[in-house]
């Protein structure tokens, strides 16, 4: 299960200072490469689930999202394997039908706790639009609430959208 919320427009480097200061662990420092599959009737974007093939460092990950809800925080059944290429994986998706819906790359600082995951993100290329932010994850919201008041902020910055919801949130703000 993954519960997860995220707190957006951050500063980096206050947000590394704070985290630092508590005790937490840098676990990654590097670049993600995204990419999103869905059916060609949007089967999966229906359903609020997700696909997505990821590069993080030398990993390839594939990974399956099951929407449960998006009360206060994200809240997901959450499957994911190693696999050895990525090409292999995208070709191996598309011949079973998906096909690539979006694709997303962005800087990654990664940071553990005793109970909880913090990733500092800033988006690159197309999604260069979306602010610096936080994304927690921990076991249960409560782990989540505690980390936040610890890192200087409170339950209202919290928010429980995930990655397209932020992006259509920037986006829409954008001139065109």
């Amino acid at each position: 299960m993954e519960i997860e919320a995220k707190i957006l427009n951050i500063d980096p480097e206050k947000a590394i200072k704070n985290l630092t200061t508590i005790g937490a662990v840098k676990i990654f420092d590097g670049e993600i490469n995204t990419l999103f599959y869905d059916t060609p009737e949007g089967t999966l974007s229906k359903r609020k689930d997700l696909l997505r093939l990821r590069r993080i460092g030398k990993e390839v990950i594939l990974t399956y999202k099951r929407y449960i809800s998006n009360k206060n925080v994200k809240t997901r059944e959450e499957y994911e394997t190693e696999v050895g290429s990525l090409e292999k994986m995208d070709l191996i998706l598309r011949s079973l039908g998906y096909q690539i819906t979006e694709k997303m790359s962005k800087k990654r600082v990664s940071y553990k706790t005793e109970s909880v995951r913090v990733d500092i993100d800033i988006h690159l290329e197309n999604y260069s639009i979306i602010p610096p932010l936080l994304e927690i994850e921990a076991k249960d919201e409560d782990a989540i609430n505690k980390l936040v008041v610890e890192l200087g902020f409170s339950r209202e910055d919290l928010s429980a959208w995930d990655f397209f919801e932020v992006a259509r949130h920037y986006l829409a703000k954008t001139p065109k």
